[in-house]
């Protein structure tokens, strides 16, 4: 037996013969304490340039509106014959309904459909207040139409209940994608929300909450979805209005920001998920979360801060990363001064951490064998050795750039890039300075002493100082 009974009202919007002039109303019906029912809202007209409905539904205390957001606007699936397939725009705190871009056909028929559940304080006898209407026409003109308000019986007994947006369907469900988030402080990122039904809809809505540490700062809407797409940011409400394909796949997209000074454990949800089929009818699905988690920034430092080469000379820089959380990649490319090559040593990984000079390229694909970065502070990544080459005659930088990172849940994060200046070593040639002191005493990189200037290239000690022969 199914758990939500949800009747469908036609109310008996029949053509009494041909309308005198136009009419608002909703019939009267009866409906018992816990029970959930659809009321039609009809609309009688025989003017064909009607392009705007208006007006005010107001329900009595007792009697509580159920396909709608947990705040501000909801919508209800328009007649197809009667307005074109248009959607009708409902605020249940003020009772505003506005159709507006539809085509009122000429006769009788209901221009769209609420969800109304009784409660226990449902008087006997109540009012659903129908007040207000207003017609705008083709050529910018607007009309009052009268309302006649609907009598609402309580039926004796306790009505089966029904769940709130209307009946909820084990075909219809939606999905976080991907299912957890990393993020690092100040970080932002996207997340889809998809949905399978099998089915085509005209409408859907959802209320997105995020909690302490995140903020929302956009949505737009998926490919599958046509039509008026609308997110209010101060309440967390949105609002789809058209088409939705009947297959599966994303529907909305959120891009969300970490808050700066928070770090720890937070979550998006979304709530509220209800769709309109083309028949009008509403449809509930279960709740999701998003479990996100914020941590430090991922950064990467390097042991020295400049480095002063001479031709055929060599210097060591280690690489080391800071991450709050394990890593299983990482990738960069490596950019080197002219005249200077790398070689890498000491890597995390022998195997899964290679680099390509050719193209520069740093590669670790630690998770193919279940390996990781571990998380930590200034964890030693690999080691270069950067050699100048013998016509190594001007300085320059040593870059990392295009600097990413691969999480456990195959998320990227970006790491700012890394700079290291490399200088040329300031000398003197040898016979010049000795044109200046005869005295001077020279020694090779061995440490013997010559007897006269050499004449061979090469580096050699003049007095304390390093100087070169080319």
């Amino acid at each position: 037996m199914k758990k939500n009974i949800i009747l469908l009202l036609s109310l008996f919007c029949y053509v009494l013969g041909a309308a005198a002039e136009d009419k608002v109303y909703i019939s009267d019906f009866s409906i018992k304490a816990g029970e959930t029912k659809r009321i039609a809202l009809c609309f009688d007209t025989e003017a064909t340039d009607i392009t705007r409905l208006t007006g005010t539904v107001t329900m009595p205390q007792g009697l509580t509106v159920q396909n709608q957001a947990a705040s501000g606007y909801t919508w209800m699936s328009g007649n197809a014959v009667h307005t074109g397939g248009a959607l009708v725009s409902y605020n249940p705190s003020t009772g505003g309904v506005m159709i507006t871009g539809a085509t009122f056909n000429a006769g009788t028929g209901a221009v769209g459909y609420i969800d109304v559940m009784a409660t226990s304080e449902l008087a006997a006898t109540s009012t659903i207040t129908v007040t207000g209407f207003k017609v705008k026409k083709s050529d910018g003109t607007e009309a009052d139409v009268p309302s006649v308000n609907c009598t609402v019986t309580l039926g004796e007994g306790q009505g089966e209940g029904g769940q709130q947006g209307g009946e909820e369907s084990d075909e219809l469900t939606f999905a976080f994608s991907p299912s957890s988030l990393t993020l690092t402080k100040g970080q932002t990122a996207t997340v889809d929300v998809t949905m399978a039904n099998g089915m085509s809809l005209t409408g859907m809505q959802a209320t997105l909450t995020a909690a302490n540490g995140l903020t929302v700062t956009g949505v737009t809407q998926g490919s599958r979805v046509v039509g008026t797409f609308n997110y209010k940011s101060d309440t967390g409400n949105l609002m789809s209005l058209g088409s939705i394909s009947g297959n599966d796949g994303t529907v909305f997209t959120v891009t969300l920001k970490a808050d700066d000074d928070f770090s720890g454990s937070t979550s998006l949800a979304a709530t509220g998920l209800k769709v309109t089929t083309a028949s009008a009818k509403s449809i509930s699905a279960a709740d999701i979360t998003l479990p996100v988690t914020v941590v430090g920034p991922i950064t990467l430092t390097l042991s020295e801060e400049n480095v002063t080469l001479l031709a055929g000379q060599s210097a060591v820089v280690n690489v080391m990363i800071s991450t709050g959380f394990e890593l299983t990649g990482f990738q960069a490319t490596l950019t080197l001064p002219e005249n200077v090559t790398a070689e890498m040593s000491n890597k995390i990984s022998d195997y899964y951490l290679t680099y390509k000079p050719s193209t520069g390229r740093i590669i670790y694909m630690g998770g193919m064998a279940g390996e990781s970065i571990p998380a930590g502070d200034n964890t030693l990544l690999f080691t270069l050795t950067l050699t100048a080459g013998d016509d190594f005659a001007a300085g320059g930088e040593m870059t990392l750039t295009n600097i990413a990172t691969t999480t456990s849940a195959a998320q990227s994060i970006g790491v700012p890039d890394v700079t290291l200046p490399i200088e040329l070593y300031e000398t003197t040639a040898i016979k010049d300075a000795l044109g200046v002191s005869s005295a001077a005493v020279i020694y090779d990189l061995n440490g013997r002493k010559l007897q006269s200037a050499p004449t061979m290239k090469g580096i050699y000690i003049q007095n304390g100082r390093k100087v070169v022969i080319k």
